[in-house]
């Protein structure tokens, strides 16, 4: 998409359907991101756990009036015993929304501790905010200081993970 895009932030209200727009986008780049990066593509394609809306723009679906400036959403994967997940994958892409213009949203990814993962086996929304709670990373401290919203799978789909 084009990169003249909307600086300023946005009040208006993210609703089910944004957020459907933003999560059919994250699922595409997904896609994308492993045929860039085939080594990856074993350990954690079929691995996912969630794709949640994070930071600014899940706060502000949540409360309404931090604004949206930009998306940052991310894919939250089970620790893989011999891959490790690049912590410093981002892509940045661009995404027009009626009431929003064209907007930023960067996408990157968390491998969760293997022993949360078991502990809360099928059920994505008690994993992540105990990778929250638990803060054992600087992203999962950063990711906490704002709310976390569910974009997939269907079950978490527009659920507010976090704050619980």
């Amino acid at each position: 998409m084009t990169k003249a895009y909307v600086k300023n932030r946005s009040y208006e209200i993210l609703t089910e359907d944004d957020l459907a727009v933003l999560r059919d986008l994250s699922c595409e780049q997904r896609e994308l991101f492993f045929s860039r990066n085939p080594h990856l593509k074993r350990a954690f394609k079929d691995r996912l756990i969630a794709i949640a809306l994070c930071q600014g723009a899940a706060q502000h679906f949540v409360d309404r009036s931090t604004g949206v400036k930009d998306f940052d959403i991310w894919w939250f994967y089970p620790e893989h015993p011999t891959a490790r997940y690049p912590h410093r994958a981002r892509k940045e892409v661009y995404c027009s929304l009626p009431r929003f213009g064209t907007r930023r949203v960067d996408l990157m990814g968390r491998a969760i501790d293997s022993r949360i993962v078991r502990h809360y086996s099928g059920d994505p929304i008690a994993c992540i905010r105990e990778y929250l709670r638990q803060g054992r990373t600087e992203t999962a401290s950063l990711l906490a200081r704002k709310a976390v919203v569910g974009l997939h799978p269907c079950t978490i789909y527009d659920k507010i993970i976090w704050p619980e």
